[in-house]
């Protein structure tokens, strides 16, 4: 699933719903693709399309940013009951990508923003446990919108535990 979509219902206006998505993937002759959204998880959505659209192969999973609290092994294991098969580290709520986007704001306050690293710079419990979740559970996971600093430290850990991770948004 190299390829994800961001689809309608979300928390913003998408291009088209999941729906429309199954008619254009068909249309093109695709095989299939993920849907993601940065604020819900979409195992049920993805579970739903599949079932309106048997050729295509469809893929959902679960973002670990504060609606689903943040960094929340429990998140991930539910969402593999349902059907994920992806789990996303922070995106826009990750503490270094909104210090990317505010660095020309000096009252900007990224406290309450996700970060996997402790303060010596060490993965955080709950992001090992999620990495041990996901790799039980034999879902990818995907860095998200961290840091380099924070993506290393995850794909460390990750090979350790026989955890798959794609290194995403590098630009970061």
């Amino acid at each position: 699933y190299d390829l994800h979509i961001h689809t309608s219902p979300d928390a913003v206006p998408r291009k088209c719903s999941d729906i429309e998505l199954g008619r254009r993937l068909t249309a093109a002759g695709m095989a299939g693709c993920a849907i993601k959204s940065h604020y819900f998880d979409t195992a049920a959505r993805a579970a739903l399309l599949q079932e309106q659209f048997p050729h295509l192969r469809a893929a959902g999973g679960v973002v670990l940013n504060r609606s689903v609290g943040g960094i929340n092994p429990d998140a991930v294991e539910r969402s593999a009951q349902a059907g994920g098969k992806l789990v996303w580290f922070p995106t826009l709520e990750a503490r270094s990508y909104k210090q990317l986007r505010h660095r020309d704001d000096p009252s900007f306050d990224p406290a309450p923003f996700l970060t996997v690293l402790d303060g010596d710079g060490a993965l955080i419990p709950q992001a090992v446990a999620v990495l041990k979740a996901a790799a039980r559970n034999g879902q990818t996971v995907g860095t998200g919108h961290l840091s380099a600093r924070e993506g290393m430290a995850l794909a460390a850990e990750a090979a350790r535990l026989g955890c798959r991770i794609v290194l995403t948004h590098a630009d970061n």
